[in-house]
Order: C-alpha cells, then sequence, then structure tokens
C-alpha cells in the first residue's frame, strides 16, 4: 500500500512538473549567458541583415523556439513577421524581405542584471496609460545604444514609476539601425539611476 501511494506521489510530481513547463508564457532564452552573436544579433539573426528565409531556417533548427508561425498583415497596410514560443520570441519584416527587430520577452531579469551587463541605458522615457473607470498604468522604455535596443520594464500602476535594483525587465526589443535612430529621437529622458520618474 506504501508503495502505491509513493508511486501515486511520484506520477502526480513527475506530470505537475511537465505541466508547469508546457504552460510557461516565457521563451526559454537566457540573455545573460546567449553567446550565439554580439548583440543586437540575437541567436544568429541579425535585424538590418537577416532574411525572412534565413530567420526562419535559424528558428527552425533551434532547439530553443518551439511553435513558430507566420503572421502577414501585410494586405491590410501591415507587416509580416514571425513568432514563437506563443509569442515570447518574435521577429519582424515589417516593408521588406529583411528583419528590422527581434522582440524577446523574460522572465526574472532585472533591471541591476540589465545594467551589470550593458552598462547604464543612454535615455529613457515613462509611458502612461489610463482608461476610464480604470487607475492609471506607467511603464519605462529604456534606450540602449551600445546594443541598438529598446528595453521595456514591466507595467506598474500609478503616475509615476520607481525603478530599483530588483525592478524587473519586461521585454527586449533589438532594432536594425534605422529604427534605433527612431528611437533615439523620441527616447530623450535622462536616465538619472534609481529612483521615482514621472512622465
Amino acid at each position: 500500500m506504501k508503495k502505491m501511494i509513493i508511486l501515486i506521489l511520484c506520477m502526480a510530481f513527475t506530470w505537475g512538473c511537465t505541466l508547469v513547463d508546457l504552460t510557461s508564457p516565457y521563451s526559454n532564452i537566457d540573455l545573460l549567458s546567449d553567446r550565439t552573436c554580439d548583440k543586437p544579433c540575437v541567436l544568429g539573426i541579425t535585424p538590418g541583415v537577416t532574411t525572412q528565409s534565413e530567420a526562419w531556417n535559424i528558428v527552425n533548427h533551434s532547439a530553443l523556439l518551439s511553435g513558430c508561425e507566420e503572421q502577414d498583415l501585410s494586405s491590410l497596410g501591415g507587416g509580416q513577421w514571425i513568432d514563437c514560443n506563443s509569442k515570447s520570441f518574435e521577429i519582424a519584416f515589417p516593408d521588406n524581405n529583411i528583419a528590422n527587430w527581434v522582440r524577446i520577452s523574460t522572465s526574472s531579469f532585472s533591471i541591476e542584471q540589465l545594467i551589470q551587463k550593458y552598462g547604464p541605458p543612454n535615455a529613457l522615457l515613462i509611458i502612461i496609460s489610463s482608461l476610464p473607470d480604470e487607475p492609471s498604468r506607467t511603464q519605462a522604455l529604456l534606450l540602449y545604444n551600445n546594443i541598438q535596443a529598446r528595453v521595456y520594464l514591466v507595467e506598474k500602476s500609478g503616475k509615476n514609476y520607481e525603478i530599483d535594483s530588483r525592478t524587473e525587465v519586461d521585454s527586449f526589443i533589438f532594432n536594425d539601425k534605422q529604427n534605433q535612430l527612431k528611437d533615439s529621437a523620441t527616447i530623450l529622458g535622462a536616465w538619472t539611476g534609481y529612483g521615482v520618474y514621472s512622465p
């Protein structure tokens, strides 16, 4: 009887761990250890260089990516993109056959880790959004010219945004040179270290 109970518990534990792994909304790409290529290149995909067919070849052969699908809104005036890992990894091809950005959603990645890896950001922008009968929400965008990236921090409630060493990164967008220039023209706030920022 004891052996049967232990067997059932082991099966339940194994099944539960499998379920957790399958339902995770985040990519298992660890940005701190990805050494495939130098940023803004990710897993061999370089914004402004990699073609759509080359990107498909890479994602189809990557053990880190799954469930990759092509999305196409070009007939409606939009672009084309590839999304993988339940939309936590995306490659955009808006106007032509060349990737112009790569987006990676992250989990358990703090701004302290970001700064240790890439240094302080060049600039930041605080965005506030509010809907009728709902509290205001804010989000911080950090500009990183050395890795051609726009980094989103997690959304918070309130009209100001407090950043401390534990504030989590929501996602990275690695840009081609043209998009990085556009971001540099719009993300203009001064980074002054940890503290409270206003829009």
